[in-house]
């Protein structure tokens, strides 16, 4: 299963979905895409005239995203451009698998090719392969979602981040 999670709107990229999915090798596919915003009334549009209501599932927005978050094992971030993506931290935390636009703070929160992708110009062609691949080889899929549960775990956890911000400003 694939998780979207984000607001609605033209910064997010969410019509993207439609072209990453309507070309789709895997016919028992599932995207779940949680969020609100003036771009959902197009989307439910593009996804009926694209004959895709079974693979994508639009859910309204969660405010504790986290406690769901278990069910999937695909996340993406299409975001065009955005300063720290909370959005990715969550995903890794709950070991999601993060296919992420190669844009704003991205590379620092995800290590191309080792716990996430970066994907160049948000290409669908390369989220589709990347989805493809995941799907036929799960013990890949664990690996990666491990090594994204331990960048978290290392680098993004409350108590550390907090702990670190402290010492930087008190040097």
């Amino acid at each position: 299963k694939i998780i979207f999670v984000g607001r609605l709107m033209d910064d997010q990229n969410p019509l993207l979905l439609i072209d990453i999915l309507k070309k789709h090798k895997i016919k028992n596919i599932q995207l779940d895409i949680y969020g609100e915003g003036p771009l959902k009334k197009k989307l439910l549009e593009k996804i009926k005239e694209e004959k895709i209501e079974k693979m994508i599932k639009l859910k309204n927005y969660k405010d504790k995203i986290y406690k769901i978050l278990k069910n999937y094992n695909i996340g993406l971030s299409l975001a065009k451009h955005q300063t720290f993506n909370r959005t990715i931290v969550e995903f890794m935390k709950s070991g999601v698998l993060v296919l992420a636009n190669d844009s704003g703070n991205n590379p620092f929160l995800i290590d191309n090719n080792k716990n996430g992708f970066l994907i160049k110009n948000n290409n669908p062609k390369i989220y589709q392969d990347k989805i493809f691949f995941f799907y036929k080889n799960k013990n890949m899929l664990r690996k990666f979602s491990n090594s994204a549960y331990k960048k978290y775990k290392n680098k993004f956890r409350a108590k550390d981040s907090s702990l670190k911000l402290y010492k930087a400003i008190n040097e």
